[in-house]
């Protein structure tokens, strides 16, 4: 299962992650602890700067590429902010953008 990783430590990182796994994402959205970030590969140096969004292949992104891979892993936007044709026409551009 693909999973974003974020750092518990961080007050900003901790409620991005709330709101997040409150959308309807496919995605484990889960705190970095260091035997997760061994396990899926993650650098952990840059995790510490960048957040991390490992898919189901096994390959990680980080920061903003993180975000919208995570995103793109969503269900449907529409069903979480009722935006309709505009909500889509964003998730198709993510997914283009991360080559989904």
């Amino acid at each position: 299962m693909s999973a974003l990783l974020y750092d518990p430590d961080c007050g900003f990182c901790t409620r991005a992650a709330q709101v997040l796994a409150r959308w309807p994402v496919t995605c484990e959205v889960a705190p970095m602890t260091p035997d997760r970030l061994t396990a899926a590969g993650v650098d952990a140096q840059r995790a510490d700067r960048e957040i991390p969004f490992v898919d189901d292949a096994g390959q990680v992104s980080y920061g903003a590429a993180a975000i919208a891979a995570a995103l793109a892993d969503a269900v449907k936007l529409d069903t979480v902010s009722g935006l309709g044709e505009e909500a889509e026409a964003a998730r198709t551009r993510i997914l283009a953008r991360t080559g989904r």
